[in-house]
């Protein structure tokens, strides 16, 4: 599989990636309290939403980016599939340009985003609808959105940033404002027309980058309580904490759907930043509002809003570079590099070559596995799964891809 688009961008130096041309999902030739963990039993008929790049861009060029979105089962074949136009890269200074993911998961069906801020719909049937626009129209913006669980909701958080020119010219002339940084919410019905919640200005760049300038705003997901942000978040960063980090600095907050405005901090969210020199990171927020909370050259937390603990335990990883932390449906186990740990501390070894990315069901584990450099996949990672029943075989789905999330 490919790395995210996130964690593409993360590495400056360029981990190479691969366009994913060899392999994808082949058409089909047929059709906040932690439960108890009621259904351990596997499903063979899991449906689950992927994003594949077969831009057939060079391998370490920053226009390799996910144009294909696909419904796939265990069997490897797709369901359904649909190709849309990339997002562009905006320019944010001297760091790797960070972007949300394009798809999420709601009401049975993935929503994604193409370059152009449209959002539609794929069920697994291959119905294919427009439900919204987000839009965007030149390369120095971004967008991030959240659907609502019944799908009749979106929530969006669009930036625009000045014209940056990176590297400066040298040398430099004289000091001229580069313009200003915007950033409004946006709310759309399904099938609607949009409209702007909220708006802010300032010629200087968002405060989580030093620049003194409003707080940023990027849509992570939404539970129960609502539309979930990352407040604070990163436009950029030089190198990454964890494997498969896709959130930088900030914390967790629900948006006012009528205001757009962010509310307190969801509490069980670790604030993202040093505390006396150690790194944290709230990672994940789960559709129950559980929290997965890392901490840098230390341990992984699964917490309730409140703050209140269910799972702690230290992760893998040389030197303390471990992650790919996963939470299964029923919250009460946490995947990652190496291993499965559970709420009552029970600890599952994984094949080392297998990195977690998602659940299918609470006992099967979806992620990539690495290939080496002769890989179609172009040194990274293809696509596979492991049976808690069997932890350390890890299954080959046969195709280049990153997880989105389960369907059915």
């Amino acid at each position: 599989m490919k790395r995210s688009v996130v964690w593409l961008a993360l590495v400056l130096a360029g981990c190479g990636q691969g366009s994913g041309a060899a392999g994808s999902p082949s058409a089909s030739p047929s059709p906040s309290a932690v439960p108890t963990p009621s259904d351990d039993s596997p499903r063979p008929d899991a449906l689950y939403a992927v994003l594949e790049a077969r831009n057939n861009a060079p391998a370490n060029a920053e226009t390799q980016q996910h144009n294909i979105v696909a419904i796939a089962g265990l069997d490897g074949y797709a369901r359904a599939k649909a190709t849309f136009t990339p997002r562009q890269y905006p320019v944010v200074g001297n760091a790797a340009t960070l972007l949300a993911p394009e798809a999420t998961i709601a009401n049975g069906s993935v929503y994604f985003i193409d370059g152009a801020g449209t959002v539609r719909r794929l069920g697994p049937t291959g119905d294919l609808a427009v439900v919204a626009s987000f839009p965007l129209t030149q390369k120095q913006q971004e967008v991030s959105f959240a659907v609502s669980p019944d799908g009749q909701k979106l929530i969006a958080a669009s930036l625009t940033l000045p014209n940056i020119q990176w590297p400066p010219p040298s040398p430099a002339p004289s000091p001229t404002p580069p313009g200003s940084y915007v950033l409004q919410v946006l709310e759309a019905d399904a099938g609607g027309p949009t409209t702007a919640l909220s708006r802010w200005d300032s010629v200087h760049s968002p405060d989580m980058l030093g620049g003194g300038g409003f707080q940023m705003l990027r849509l992570v997901g939404w539970d129960s309580e609502g539309p979930v942000a990352l407040v604070g978040a990163y436009l950029g960063t030089q190198q990454g904490l964890f494997d498969r980090q896709t959130l930088f600095g900030g914390h967790f907050a629900h948006l006012d759907l009528k205001t757009g405005l962010a509310r307190q901090q969801i509490l069980g969210a670790c604030p993202g930043g040093s505390a006396n020199g150690t790194w944290t990171q709230p990672w994940s927020i789960s559709p129950g509002g559980l929290v997965v909370c890392a901490v840098m050259n230390g341990k992984v937390s699964v917490r309730k809003p409140d703050g209140t603990k269910v799972l702690e335990t230290s992760y893998p990883g040389a030197s303390g570079l471990g992650g790919s932390f996963a939470l299964s449906p029923n919250g009460r186990r946490l995947a990652m590099d190496g291993q499965v740990v559970d709420v009552a501390g029970t600890v599952i070894g994984l094949a080392p070559s297998f990195h977690p990315q998602g659940w299918l069901d609470n006992v099967t584990v979806v992620g990539g596995i690495a290939m080496g450099p002769l890989s179609r996949c172009h040194g990274s990672f293809e696509l596979g799964f492991v049976r808690l029943s069997a932890p350390t075989q890890v299954q080959d789905l046969g195709f280049c891809a990153d997880f989105v999330g389960v369907v059915n």
